[in-house]
C-alpha cells in the first residue's frame, strides 16, 4: 500500500473510531465533571441527558473531534507503518547477513 492509501486508511479509521465512542465519551466527560455528584450511574446521566438534552447532546462537538481525528491518525498511521517497515527490512537484513556468514566460510 503506498503513502496515500496509507494516509486514507489511517484518517478514515479516525473517523469511524470517533463517530462510534463519541456518546459513550460525552456520558464519561459528564461523570467526570459532575461535582455536585447529580448522576448516580452511567444509565442515570444517559437518561437525564436525553430527557433534558435530547440526542443531539451525544453528538455535540463530534464535527470538530472528526476534523481533528483526520489529519492526526492519518500521520500516526502512515508514520508507524514507514516505521515497522523500515525495521523489518533491517532485521531482514541482520537475518540475511547471519545466515550467509554462518553458511559460507570466512577465509
Amino acid at each position: 500500500m503506498g503513502t496515500f492509501g496509507m494516509m486514507m486508511a489511517g484518517g478514515m479509521a479516525g473517523v469511524a473510531s470517533w463517530i462510534l465512542t463519541f456518546p459513550i465519551d460525552v456520558v464519561k466527560t459528564r461523570i467526570q465533571s459532575d461535582v455536585s455528584g447529580s448522576y448516580k450511574g452511567v444509565v442515570d446521566c444517559i437518561k437525564k441527558t436525553w430527557v433534558n438534552e435530547g440526542s443531539r447532546a451525544f453528538s455535540r462537538g463530534l464535527v470538530s473531534s472528526v476534523i481533528r481525528a483526520f489529519p492526526t491518525n492519518a500521520a500516526t498511521f502512515t508514520v508507524v507503518t514507514w516505521i515497522m517497515r523500515y525495521v523489518l527490512a533491517m532485521r531482514m537484513t541482520y537475518f540475511i547477513k547471519l545466515f550467509f556468514s554462518l553458511i559460507i566460510p570466512k577465509r
